[in-house]
């Protein structure tokens, strides 16, 4: 199990302390916590407001950025290798491609939206999540772990590979 900021005491808006625990993952719901008393979740919106400013998202960015709406297509792309993400009318269809050809079949799905949090649900029933998030002007889609690390992190997280990446909006 992999643990951010570790270490982490505060008191959620509702008075609940926490003490000395790890953030293990974040998504649409809040923060994923554990620590001595085992896991926890909590909402971005009981989180103090340091917590909030380290995890949240600058709404009014995001949203001048959403003017003209979410639908799109997000890439990325190493040269060889990339995967993109089409968003159009609340579905979506995301696929790889490869140099080396033969990749697995389109996915292809619904998507809604909660807060900066893009929702997949596929065909088959199976979910994934992408945070919004607006990089060097740039509207971009991170899987849940990237935009942990980048919160965490900053640019830095960009510089250690191409398994941390953003799709960004073409």
């Amino acid at each position: 199990m992999t643990a951010y900021a570790d270490g982490l005491t505060f008191k959620t808006k509702d008075e609940k302390s926490y003490r000395d625990v790890h953030v293990e993952a974040m998504d649409a719901n809040g923060l994923s916590l554990f620590g001595d008393f085992g896991q926890a979740q909590v909402a971005y919106n009981e989180l103090p407001p340091e917590l909030s400013a380290r995890y949240g998202y600058d709404k009014a960015e995001l949203d001048q950025y959403l003017k003209q709406g979410l639908d799109g297509v997000y890439q990325f792309g190493t040269g060889f290798t990339g995967e993109t993400l089409q968003l159009k009318k609340g579905r979506y269809v995301h696929g790889t491609f490869s140099d080396a050809g033969g990749g697995p079949p389109d996915e292809k799905g619904a998507f809604t939206v909660v807060n900066n949090w893009v929702i997949l649900k596929s065909a088959q029933g199976w979910t994934m999540q992408y945070a919004l998030a607006v990089l060097h002007g740039h509207l971009v889609l991170m899987e849940s772990t990237v935009y942990m690390l980048w919160k965490e992190r900053g640019d830095r997280v960009f510089e250690t590979g191409p398994s941390y990446h953003a799709l960004t909006r073409q």
